[in-house]
């Protein structure tokens, strides 16, 4: 599986366990009605990432 796969998986699992925290990267577009502040943070981002690498969907 290549990276930009378990990036989609990440945020696909993060969308549907923190439904109010948006999976922004910091090359992502911005939205005006993101907060990144309430956004993941790179730490949970590599969590899920790993945990997609680990075979959690």
């Amino acid at each position: 599986m290549n990276d930009d796969e378990i990036e989609r998986l990440a945020k696909s699992l993060w969308e549907r366990e923190n439904h109010s925290k948006p999976w922004v990267t910091p090359t992502s577009p911005r939205v005006l009605s993101q907060d990144v502040d309430t956004s993941a943070t790179e730490e949970e981002r590599k969590l899920y990432r790993d945990r997609i690498r680990h075979g959690d969907r």
